[in-house]
């Protein structure tokens, strides 16, 4: 410990924050590489998406072709609007399970100042 207690506070402040900030960027490449799925409801039409919402795959069952064009469209927007759904859900969960942590350890940290 230094003469500069404050100081040695603030230095350890930073090096938490620069290890968080890794973490948090380590975590959210890994979530940028997940996919989330939809299906319609007739079960023919499969669409994957990445958690920004992007449609990377679809996938029709060849009884789907036996819809007409305008049955066939809603089945596939039905699946994409799931896997889009499904998607941002899997991100706020991802989110909110890095960002948590965090927020216990400032409440921690506060207590622990207060006290």
């Amino acid at each position: 410990m230094t003469e500069y207690p404050s100081l040695d506070r603030l230095e350890a402040l930073v090096q938490g924050l620069d290890a968080m900030s890794r973490d948090l960027g380590d975590r959210l490449g890994a979530l940028a590489g997940q996919t989330a799925e939809g299906v319609s409801d007739s079960g023919l039409v499969l669409v994957k998406a990445t958690t920004d919402g992007a449609v990377t795959d679809i996938q029709l069952d060849p009884r789907a072709m036996r819809f007409g064009s305008q049955d066939l469209a809603a089945d596939v927007l039905q699946a994409v609007k799931r896997a889009q759904d499904n998607a941002a859900e899997l991100s706020k969960e991802a989110v909110k399970a890095l960002l948590d942590p965090v927020s216990r350890a400032g409440d921690q940290r506060r207590y622990q100042d207060e006290h």
